[in-house]
């Protein structure tokens, strides 16, 4: 009973790292797309982005929606090729 115990956690864990590795680079690319315009756009409407004068704020958003979208495309591919490993790896349970 040991063997199949530890093979359905080992499933387990390989179903939730394969679905992790395959939808996280994906919504972090989304959110960076979104955000940048969104923080764009309350900025100009709250008057503090003009084009003269910048905000420290918005830079330090900026250089952080920067870091999660070049992170995001490092890591879409391998995690999408990682995702799939992890996912069609999985052992199947023994018949009892």
């Amino acid at each position: 009973m040991t063997d199949v115990s530890s093979i359905r956690k080992a499933n387990q864990q390989k179903l939730i790292w394969g679905l992790i590795c395959l939808i996280v680079p994906t919504v972090l690319l989304i959110i960076t797309f979104i955000g940048r315009p969104l923080l764009h756009l309350a900025l100009s409407y709250a008057g503090v982005f003009d084009g003269s004068f910048v905000n420290p704020a918005s830079v330090i958003i900026n250089i952080i929606l920067l870091v999660v979208g070049i992170v995001s495309v490092i890591s879409w591919l391998p995690g999408i090729v990682v995702g799939i490993i992890l996912l069609a790896t999985r052992k199947p349970l023994p018949k009892s």
